[in-house]
């Protein structure tokens, strides 16, 4: 086949299966966007805390707990996923931001960003067992 009738075979199947490659794909395009990516099955109020930041957690998926900080209040509140409820308020932080969770070691870290330290959790007694130092010009937040 010569350079010119490539050349022809390509534009031609450009310009018409690109338009059936459109028309098949739009039905497809609007059903994925008609369902909504999550759907709220259920609120669960807080009580008794103040305004702020609620925006960093950790999950403990093999025990159905999610951990959240409270930061403005100083508290890390620990939820039962199962059963959507408060189990157990972490208190003594003074600005907790994020955390991890080592399910290996039972234990929760959490970056205490005024304090400039990390502390570490007993996750089943939720019991302070240490801390970590950091330097205070830290950008704590990125740990």
């Amino acid at each position: 086949m010569t350079t010119s009738r490539r050349v022809i075979l390509s534009n031609w199947m450009k310009w018409n299966c690109l338009p059936l490659l459109f028309l098949f794909a739009i039905p497809v395009l609007l059903h994925a966007q008609a369902s909504a990516p999550l759907k709220l099955i259920q609120s669960i109020p807080l009580p008794g805390l103040k305004e702020g930041d609620f925006d960093h957690f950790a999950v403990d998926l093999d025990g159905h707990r999610l951990f959240l900080t409270a930061e403005a209040n100083g508290l890390v509140e620990v939820f039962d996923t199962q059963t959507n409820k408060l189990i157990y308020t972490i208190r003594g932080l003074e600005a907790p931001h994020s955390m991890v969770y080592r399910a290996d070691l039972n234990r929760l870290f959490v970056v205490d960003g005024d304090a400039s330290e990390i502390k570490v959790y007993d996750t089943n007694s939720y019991a302070l067992v240490g801390h970590v130092a950091v330097v205070h010009r830290c950008r704590l937040s990125s740990l």
